[in-house]
């Protein structure tokens, strides 16, 4: 049997629209087996068991472990305003080592940044807290710092990084 012109371009048009289809389909699944082998290489052990099931379609997943992400960034959000509420905490007595007191009250002060505590993001704010937490042990330090950076802390210009580079200066010459 013998195909006319007509009945042979279509079967060719067919073929081709199949054989464009079928490789589409290849590349999807090439790049849904790589995210599936990407996500099981990078979730933890008990999200694997819980979240990421065969029986579960990937975007499933996907949802599921965003979920997570999300109740885990307040968490961390939490942890840095706790670590930023510890680190500004008004001091009894003078840190044995004030520098190694400076570069953890810098690190919260970041951190809390970083995840978007509203102290820390005010640079007034972090000044009045740093003040506050100093005031008994250094009080000197911290009038000469308020009067003479009265401008910087009322308009919040100031850094938590020059607060920590002015209490090095101060902690180099008197420790």
């Amino acid at each position: 049997m013998e195909m006319t012109q007509i009945r042979s371009s279509a079967y060719i048009q067919d073929w081709n629209h199949y054989t464009h289809k079928s490789r589409e389909y290849t590349e999807h699944r090439k790049n849904v087996k790589s995210m599936t082998d990407w996500m099981l290489n990078t979730v933890q052990q008990p999200y694997q068991a819980t979240i990421c099931k065969a029986t579960k379609k990937i975007d499933q997943w996907y949802k599921d472990l965003q979920d997570i992400g999300d109740v885990y960034t307040s968490r961390q959000k939490l942890e840095a305003r706790n670590r930023y509420q510890r680190a500004t905490t008004h001091l009894t007595k003078m840190p044995k080592d004030l520098g190694v007191w400076i570069s953890q009250w810098e690190t919260a002060v970041a951190y809390a940044i970083e995840k978007g505590v509203p102290e820390a993001i005010d640079s007034n704010s972090v000044a009045i807290d740093l003040i506050d937490a100093l005031s008994s042990v250094m009080g000197d330090w911290t009038t000469s710092f308020r009067m003479g950076h009265k401008k910087e802390i009322d308009d919040g210009s100031i850094s938590y990084i020059q607060m920590a580079g002015f209490l090095r200066e101060y902690a180099k010459d008197h420790h």
